[in-house]
């Protein structure tokens, strides 16, 4: 047994160091991932010709796996970074994420880039960032309060690592510490003028152990 054993260890070391053995793929909604299990189960568990239904179920969840939109920008639950979609699709890295956090944002993207890598598109100083996302808007990340001013003056999108106390009217939308405080990490889905937002309080719901809003 110990050879046996020994054996496949060996194969899979072999199978996983050829060319092209790991590719990253983006994460997709768990609602594709369902229609397409519950599919292979239908056709795997029945034994007559209705067996094949389960063939449309599989389909429909592809096809959900393709058309499915990514996050334009996604917003660490403290506000000191955010990882913004690019012109060429790719995330750009700004502001201050933890190593791990950077890492998944870039894996759960499919993207095999290392987190120095993504942050080199970057514009950013002591006081905050700037990019230009995939669809022209000028996004900026205020780290200070002095770096609001200018920012509310001209971003389209601004996320703000301290509470923007001044009028600012300017951004389409604006994402500050209180609201990360309260909402946990957040993406937002940009389609035109029209933001969809998704947060972490959202997607986790009322929870005894949530902090109350």
């Amino acid at each position: 047994m110990g050879w046996g054993v020994g054996t496949m260890t060996d194969v899979a070391h072999w199978v996983s160091d050829l060319p092209g053995a790991v590719h990253l793929v983006p994460a997709k909604s768990e609602f594709a991932l369902l229609f397409i299990v519950a599919g292979g189960l239908w056709v795997g568990l029945w034994q007559r010709r209705w067996r094949w239904w389960g063939l449309a179920a599989i389909l429909f969840g592809f096809v959900l796996a393709i058309t499915e939109k990514p996050p334009d920008i996604l917003i660490a639950r403290d506000g000191k970074a955010a990882a913004i979609r690019g012109a060429n699709g790719n995330f750009v890295l700004i502001g201050d994420a933890d190593q791990y956090t950077a890492e998944q944002w870039l894996l759960r993207d499919g993207d095999a880039r290392t987190v120095e890598a993504a942050m080199n598109d970057s514009q950013c100083d002591e006081w905050g960032c700037v990019v230009h996302d995939n669809n022209g808007n000028l996004v900026a990340l205020a780290l200070r309060p002095g770096a609001l001013s200018d920012d509310c003056a001209r971003a389209k999108i601004l996320i703000s690592a301290v509470r923007i106390r001044r009028s600012c009217a300017k951004p389409l939308h604006a994402v500050d510490l209180f609201d990360v405080f309260n909402d946990g990490a957040t993406a937002l889905y940009v389609t035109g003028d029209r933001i969809s937002i998704i947060t972490t309080a959202e997607r986790r719901g009322a929870r005894p152990w949530s902090r109350p809003r």
